[in-house]
């Protein structure tokens, strides 16, 4: 598939390559923008997580424009930095976005015991 859209004279070219012939399981999108390409694909788009035992962070947090930490599922309002502070115990996420629209959700990080405690 091969997608070529112009808005306000830029030009957006979308491809999308299988890695097998007829399979759907993983497709790679590339996407151009006026000559800089970024490949979106699960792998490329996962923030790893670090905890110094106050603060969960983001490792690589420059290849991310957004961020949004949820505790057990649930979306934690505010949350929206490279690095948070559970305030109490339970499995942490966050969702980090990059510039080209691509997102990926962080592998769940378990905390038992946080600052203060």
């Amino acid at each position: 598939m091969s997608v070529n859209l112009k808005k306000q004279s830029k030009q957006i070219n979308i491809h999308s390559l299988k890695t097998k012939p007829f399979s759907m399981k993983k497709i790679i999108l590339i996407i151009i923008l006026t000559g800089a390409s970024f490949i979106c694909d699960a792998q490329n788009c996962i923030p790893s997580l670090n905890y110094d035992g106050c603060d969960l962070e983001v490792i690589n947090f420059t290849d991310y424009t957004a961020f949004q930490w949820y505790r057990n599922g649930v979306l934690i309002p505010n949350a929206v930095e490279w690095s948070y502070e559970p305030l109490e115990a339970g499995s942490y996420t966050v969702k980090a976005f990059t510039a080209y629209g691509c997102f990926g959700v962080s592998k769940r990080f378990k905390i038992i015991s946080w600052c203060g405690i």
